[in-house]
C-alpha cells in the first residue's frame, strides 16, 4: 500500500516521449495545413495534447477568429440620410490584396496589412468614379447613386455633412504611408494598425479625400476631390485602445480654428454627444446595419478655442511625464477632452466569416461541446453573425439579457429561467451585453443565476465585452466547473488575456499580428482546423495516453 502511488520515472519519461510525437504527429498533419500562409500547426505545449480530447466549453472571438478580418466599406449614414446599398457586388480589384512580395509577407508574419493603388488624378472628379464604383481602391464594396448625386448637388441640404464626413474619415486616423515608383508610376502603399482603419482611410480615397501622407512638420496632407491639396497641421492623437474604445486626433483647420475629431463604438460616443437629436434616425440606421451583420463606427467633432487646447495640452503633458499611474492620468485627461460633441455620421464595414466556419462549429456542437463566442459587436450584428456560422438557429430558444440596472438583470434571468422551462425547444442560446455582464461579475448572486442559466444553454453569445471582460468570463466557467476543460481562441493581442486564462489556449495568426498565436499553446492558421485538431489528434491523443498508463 506504501507504494501504490508511486509512478515509475520509466513511465514518466515514456509519456513525454509520446506526447513528444503527437505533436510533430500534429504538425506533419497536411489536414490542418494552411497553404495561403504556410503554415503548418504549431504545437507550444504538448503536456495538453490529451486535454484537447476532453474540452466542454470553447471561448471564441469573432473578428479575425471566426471572419477573414478583411473589411469592406459598404454603408454609412450622414446628416438624416443612410447610403449604400446590400445589392453591391464584390470587386475583385477593390476587396483582394495586391500581390507584391511586401504584402504576401506581411499576410504571412501578421504585420499590419497594406494595400496598394495608383494616385489620384487631377480632374477634380475621383478616379474610381470615372471608371465605375470599386476600381483600383482595395477595402471598398459601396454602390449607391443618390450618394454621388449629394456630393456633387451643391444645393442639396446634404452636401456639406457629406464633405465633413468624408473629411473626417481622412483625418482621423494613425495610418502610415509608404510611397515607392513601379514601373514609373508613383504608388502608395497604407500601413495600418488595423484592418478598420484601413477600409475607412480607402474609403476617403475612394471618394476623392486622397490621404498622401504625413510630412516633416506633422502636416496631414491630403488631396481633395477638385484636385487641389490641402494640409492640416496635426496638434495630437489620442489613440484607440480596447478599453477606451475610441481614437480622438486634434488639428488645425485652413481658418486657423482647432477641430477635434473622435471615432469609436455607438455605445460610448453616444454618451459624450452635446445634443441627442442626430441619434433618432442614425440608431435606427444602426440596428438596420447591424441585422446585416455589418461593424459600426460613430463619427463626431467639434472645434475648440486656441486657449482650451492650449490649457487642455499643459495637462496632457504633465500626465504623460507622471511616473505613477501614467496611463490611468492620461485616460483621465483625455476624457476631459472627448465630451460635447456634435454627431457627424457612422460607418458600415463588413467582415466575412472564414471559410467552413459555420460546418465546424456545427460538428463542434455535435460532439458536445459548448460554445461561447465573445465579441466587441452590437447584439444586433453578434446575432446576425451567429446565425451566419450556425451558432445560433432558427430552431433554438433565444434569451437576451441586455438590462444595466442589477433589479432589472435579476428579472430578466428569472424570465429567462421561466421561458427555458416552458418551452419545448431542445437547444437555447444566451445573449448578453458587455454592460449587462460587467454588473454580473461584480454580483455573487448574479453570476450564480447566470451561471445555472448558462448551463442550460447550449451557445452563449457575450456582446460589447473588453478584453478584461473576456478572461474573466472565463474565469467563472472555471472556477465553477474545476473538472471540466475549457478552451479558448483569438488572433489578436487583445485576446491573449482569454487564452491564458482558459486551460488550452488556441492562437490564429492572423492580421492582427502574432502575439495571441505566440501566447497559445496550439498555433493554427484558420479556426476550421480546430476540428480535427480536437476531434482527432485531441480524441486519439487521449486515447492512446491512457493505453500507455
Amino acid at each position: 500500500l506504501i507504494f501504490c502511488d508511486f509512478v515509475p520515472i520509466s513511465l514518466l519519461v515514456t509519456l513525454e516521449i509520446v506526447k513528444f510525437m503527437q505533436a510533430v504527429f500534429i504538425g506533419w498533419d497536411a489536414a490542418i495545413y494552411d497553404e495561403t500562409k504556410d503554415m503548418p500547426t504549431k504545437v507550444q505545449s504538448s503536456n495538453l495534447n490529451e486535454e484537447l480530447g476532453q474540452v466542454e466549453y470553447i471561448f471564441s472571438d469573432k473578428t479575425g477568429t471566426l471572419t477573414q478580418n478583411i473589411m469592406e466599406f459598404k454603408k454609412m449614414c450622414i446628416g438624416p440620410v443612410s447610403y449604400g446599398t446590400s445589392s453591391a457586388q464584390p470587386q475583385t480589384s477593390g476587396t483582394q490584396r495586391t500581390d507584391s512580395d511586401s504584402d504576401t509577407e506581411s499576410q504571412a508574419s501578421g504585420r499590419p496589412k497594406r494595400a496598394e493603388f495608383k494616385t489620384n488624378n487631377k480632374t477634380g472628379v475621383p478616379a474610381q468614379v470615372a471608371a465605375g464604383p470599386g476600381k483600383g481602391i482595395p477595402n471598398v464594396n459601396f454602390s449607391d447613386p443618390a450618394f454621388y448625386e449629394h456630393m456633387a448637388d451643391e444645393r442639396h441640404e446634404n452636401h456639406a455633412n457629406i464633405h465633413r464626413f468624408l473629411l473626417h474619415l481622412a483625418l482621423c486616423h494613425t495610418v502610415i504611408v509608404e510611397t515607392k515608383e513601379v514601373d514609373g508610376q508613383q504608388q502608395t502603399s497604407y500601413n495600418a494598425s488595423s484592418p478598420d482603419e484601413l477600409a475607412l482611410v480607402n474609403a476617403a480615397r475612394f471618394f476623392g479625400y486622397f490621404f498622401r501622407e504625413r510630412d516633416a512638420a506633422n502636416n496631414i496632407v491630403l488631396e481633395l476631390p477638385d484636385g487641389s491639396v490641402a494640409e492640416y497641421p496635426l496638434l495630437n492623437v489620442i489613440e484607440f485602445d480596447s478599453t477606451r474604445k475610441r481614437m480622438t486626433v486634434m488639428v488645425r483647420m485652413p481658418d486657423g480654428s482647432v477641430k477635434v475629431m473622435c471615432k469609436g463604438a455607438d455605445s460610448v460616443i453616444e454618451k459624450r454627444l452635446s445634443t441627442k437629436d442626430g441619434m433618432v434616425k442614425t440608431s435606427g440606421y444602426l440596428e438596420s446595419y447591424a441585422e446585416e451583420g455589418l461593424r459600426t463606427l460613430l463619427l463626431a467633432e467639434k472645434h475648440i478655442t486656441d486657449e482650451d487646447y492650449e490649457a487642455w495640452q499643459d495637462k496632457f503633458d504633465e500626465a504623460s511625464l507622471a511616473t505613477e499611474n501614467r496611463d490611468a492620468k492620461i485616460g483621465q485627461v483625455a476624457d476631459e477632452m472627448e465630451y460635447g460633441f456634435e454627431l457627424v455620421g457612422a460607418t458600415a464595414i463588413e467582415d466575412r466569416l472564414q471559410d467552413e466556419v459555420a460546418a465546424t462549429i456545427s460538428v463542434l456542437k455535435e460532439a458536445g461541446i459548448k460554445v461561447w463566442v465573445l465579441t466587441g459587436d452590437k447584439i444586433e450584428t453578434a446575432i446576425n453573425i451567429g446565425y451566419s456560422c450556425k451558432v445560433l438557429s432558427n430552431d433554438m430558444g433565444q434569451h437576451i439579457i441586455d438590462a444595466t440596472e442589477p433589479a432589472d438583470i435579476s428579472d430578466q434571468l428569472l424570465d429567462a429561467h421561466k421561458e427555458h422551462r416552458k418551452s419545448k425547444l431542445a437547444d437555447h442560446g444566451l445573449i448578453v451585453a458587455g454592460d449587462t455582464l460587467l454588473q454580473i461579475t461584480e454580483d455573487p448572486d448574479l453570476c450564480e443565476d447566470f451561471l445555472s442559466l448558462s448551463d442550460k444553454m447550449k451557445v452563449v453569445i457575450a456582446c460589447r465585452v473588453s478584453p478584461k471582460q473576456k478572461a474573466e468570463v472565463v474565469q467563472l466557467v472555471k472556477d465553477r466547473y474545476p473538472e471540466k476543460r475549457t478552451l479558448a481562441i483569438g488572433d489578436g493581442a487583445n485576446d491573449v488575456n482569454m487564452i491564458t486564462t482558459a486551460h488550452i489556449g488556441v492562437g490564429i495568426s492572423g492580421l492582427e499580428g502574432q502575439q495571441a498565436a505566440r501566447a497559445s499553446d496550439y498555433a493554427i492558421g484558420q479556426f476550421k482546423y480546430l476540428r480535427n485538431l480536437l476531434l482527432v489528434h485531441g480524441r486519439e491523443s487521449y486515447r492512446k495516453n491512457s493505453y500507455v498508463v
